[in-house]
This record gives structure tokens, C-alpha cells and sequence, in this order.
């Protein structure tokens, strides 16, 4: 975006943004050129950290001009590395049952396969997904519906009785 340029977003959950308005011949850095490519980016944990820190400041009235602007180059080579993705916990389970989608995946079924509690499980489908795994399945299980009602001459009633037949209705 330009300069200057005027934002507005909105949002049905709660939710934060961090507008940075910069004049592009300040982010002179190659690594820093990466944002330019990607106006609205995810801010990974280091840079969530030093906005926060950068938050309290603020709030507390510590924050001066000059500490702002030395904030800047920080916060631009923070969001600019590449941090390695951690690996979920989920998925393992999750390219199991997308694999084997007529399996009996019950919730405990779940949390067996992927060694976890049952509440550690919905704490981390809630996490990561947004949603519960008995919710997440479902939504899998009508999406491999739909996808055999529109890639193939099947008909409804055929791709029901298998669905049903394969226990793949909740």
C-alpha cells in the first residue's frame, strides 16, 4: 500500500492490527523488501513479543519518539524472518483420518491415535482449527460428500447410502 493510504478492516471475533505506515525507500534491506510482497502478514511469536513489549510501553508513557523509531528497524527484521512452522500435534491425526475418512473416528478414538487426553484434544482443535473435532470431521467427512455428488455420475441417494453405510454420518 501506499504511504498514507487510508485502512479500514472489520471483524465479526475479536481482533488486533498492527498498521505500519512506511514510505517504501525506508525499507531498504533486502530482507525487509519480503514485506513489501505481503502488505497483511501473520506476526510470528518473536515479533508478537516486542509489540507487546512495545504495547506496555506506550501504555505506560515510557515511550518516546526516539525509542519508536529505533523500534522500527526491530520490528521490520522481525517480521521479515523466516521462523520454522512448529509442527502440529494434530497432524498426524488429521492426515490419518483425511486418509481413512470411514473409520470409527470417534473423539476418544482421536485422542488415542494422537496420545493426548480427550480435553487436550479439543483444546488443541480449538487452537489450531478453530473448532471441535467432532465439528472438524463432520465438515471432512460432507466435503468428501460433496466431492464424489460433484466429480462423479453418482446420485444422491447412491452417495447417502454409502456415506451411511461407511459410518461416514455423525
Amino acid at each position: 500500500m501506499e504511504a498514507g493510504a487510508w485502512h479500514s478492516q472489520g471483524s465479526i471475533v475479536a481482533n488486533r492490527s498492527l498498521i505500519l505506515d512506511v514510505e517504501q525507500r525506508t525499507l531498504t534491506s533486502d530482507s525487509w523488501a519480503v514485506l513489501l510482497d505481503k502488505p497483511f502478514t501473520i506476526i510470528n511469536p518473536a515479533a508478537r513479543k516486542l509489540v507487546e513489549f512495545m504495547h506496555l510501553c506506550i501504555e505506560a508513557g515510557t515511550a518516546q519518539p526516539d525509542l519508536i523509531r529505533g523500534w522500527m528497524p526491530l520490528l521490520f527484521d522481525t517480521l521479515s524472518t523466516r521462523f520454522p512452522q512448529e509442527t502440529s500435534r494434530l497432524s498426524a491425526l488429521l492426515a490419518q483420518v483425511e486418509a481413512k475418512p470411514a473409520l470409527p473416528w470417534s473423539t476418544e478414538a482421536m485422542a488415542h491415535f494422537a496420545s493426548l487426553s480427550i480435553s487436550r484434544l479439543h483444546a488443541l482443535f480449538q487452537e489450531e482449527l478453530g473448532t471441535s473435532p467432532r465439528a472438524w470431521l463432520l465438515r471432512k467427512r460432507n466435503h468428501l460428500a460433496c466431492e464424489l455428488l460433484t466429480h462423479t455420475n453418482r446420485t444422491i441417494v447412491d452417495v447417502a447410502l454409502d456415506a451411511l453405510a461407511a459410518g461416514l454420518v455423525i
